[in-house]
């Protein structure tokens, strides 16, 4: 534990020894400050010159918005674009759900609309983009962007606060992904390891892509991104539908793409947003009632409260700024932390700010939440070990007649790379009773859940019980793969 502390510390004291520059004293700066944080968290080795994997991104999300208008009618004959979220939500199978023949078939035109409006041509270009950095907010690309997501006109302008930035690319987003998973999925069944293969990658860079900005959200929708994937290439394997170049296309592509940009990214540009909040809401040294409200209303507060009413001082500027680098401070520590050894930094994230001063009450509004991240980046990483694993799995099994007794049998370089984040050890892995045959029959692959306890691959009728840190959850692991609890 000492030794992940002492390398965590260390990248905590250089991520954070740049950022506490204090508030922005406009709203340039905060701008400048905000695209600096983006392009020292590029990808190793990426530079500007190259294709822009935000910028194509946006492309692909206008083509689709086309395909949809010349595609998609009202009654009136007026274009209706977004319809193809049902179909895409109809065959990208949820838990229990299959997909109908007419649903299908939908789904399969819809594909072959994107194909004809060279929506696909757009999307293979993602992978190779390593640079991913959205345009400054005040940009006339910007302004492009936002016409292009969400149909508002050239002509609108932002109000220069870094709270008040809207994202609806990151809606479309979204859609991109269930097109590609759904174009993956009807890939998979009709046998198109080419197709399969491109889709999944598509995929993982729309991940990677947004975790290369500065929001939280950006990162909580690429880890949704990378995911879905994920999930659809353990269907296909579990299935037994996957073919080797399949696979051998999947894990390939899994090491081109990831990792995503370091989560520190996100939190410093929440903590940028935060200083920038201080700027603007306080007028001198004195936060102003006003403004607090609308602050709390952007953050997804009612906006009514009366503040004056707290029967003590509020915090001076000076002393919220403060405050503010001392809580984000943690918050970086904490994310740079391996999981199984946060519980020695002597702090949770989630209490930090109930321990600030009674007078803080505008970074009590604005404090993310950052034990959801994590949770949400260690699922991500354990789902990751799990994929990495079945592949590997599969290559033993074609390559020897059986699967192996025990990961470690995979090989040093592969097990490296299966290490459940809830244990900081190789996920569990046990064979399956063959019945009297001579091969084995397949496997069970578990992470231990959040008690960090490998309890053999043991398991409730409710699958989700071992990722809670509620009593239920203790004694419990997370089935990966094989047959669940019945």
């Amino acid at each position: 534990m000492r030794k992940h502390l002492g390398v965590a510390i260390s990248l905590f004291a250089a991520v954070s020894a740049w950022a506490q520059e204090g508030v922005p004293k406009s709203s340039d700066e905060a701008l400048d400050r905000l695209s600096t944080l983006v392009e020292r968290n590029q990808r190793a080795g990426a530079t500007k010159d190259g294709p822009n994997g935000y910028d194509l991104l946006i492309d692909a999300i206008a083509a689709v918005k086309q395909a949809d208008l010349a595609t998609w009618r009202q009654p009136d004959g007026k274009p209706k674009p977004d319809m193809q979220s049902p179909i895409f939500d109809a065959i990208y199978r949820q838990e229990g759900s299959q997909a109908s023949a007419a649903e299908k078939t939908a789904a399969m035109n819809a594909i072959k609309s994107y194909n004809d409006a060279g929506v696909f041509k757009l999307t293979a270009k993602l992978p190779g983009a390593m640079w991913a950095a959205r345009p400054r907010h005040d940009s006339e690309q910007s302004r492009r962007n936002m016409v292009i997501s969400d149909g508002g006109t050239s002509d609108e302008k932002w109000d220069g606060r870094l709270l008040t930035m809207l994202l609806p690319d990151l809606g479309k987003s979204r859609n991109m992904i269930r097109i590609e998973m759904a174009r993956m999925q009807l890939a998979v069944d009709a046998g198109d390891a080419t197709a399969a293969a491109s889709a999944f990658e598509e995929a993982l860079a729309i991940g990677r892509i947004l975790s290369h900005q500065s929001t939280l959200i950006d990162r909580l929708v690429g880890i949704a991104a990378i995911n879905l994937a994920v999930y659809e290439a353990k269907e296909a394997i579990g299935a037994g539908k996957a073919t080797s170049p399949m696979m051998d296309a999947w894990a390939s592509a899994i090491e081109r793409q990831l990792p995503m940009a370091p989560v520190s990214l996100a939190i410093e540009g929440e903590r940028l947003a935060v200083l920038d909040t201080i700027r603007w809401a306080y007028e001198g040294d004195t936060l102003s009632p006003t403004k607090m409200a609308e602050a709390q209303s952007l953050a997804g507060g009612d906006g009514t409260k009366d503040f004056t009413k707290l029967g003590g001082p509020l915090a001076t500027r000076a002393e919220s700024t403060t405050h503010a680098n001392e809580l984000f401070d943690k918050f970086t520590l904490y994310a740079s932390t391996p999981r199984t050894a946060r519980g020695g930094l002597g702090f949770e994230p989630d209490k930090l700010a109930e321990d600030l001063p009674p007078g803080e009450i505008l970074l009590r509004v604005m404090v993310p939440n950052i034990r959801r991240l994590m949770m949400a980046d260690d699922q991500l990483q354990m789902q990751l070990a799990a994929v990495r694993a079945m592949l590997a799995l599969e290559r033993h099994k074609t390559a020897k007649g059986q699967y192996p007794a025990t990961l470690a049998d995979l090989g040093t370089e592969a097990a490296a790379k299966l290490i459940d984040p809830f244990s900081g050890k190789t996920l569990g892995y046990k064979l399956l009773d063959a019945k009297g045959a001579n091969a084995n029959a397949g496997y069970l692959l578990y992470s231990t859940g959040v008690d960090g306890t490998d309890d053999g691959g043991k398991q409730s009728e409710d699958p989700y019980a071992a990722m809670s840190s509620k009593p239920e959850g203790k004694g419990l692991d997370f089935l990966l793969s094989g047959p669940a609890a019945k």
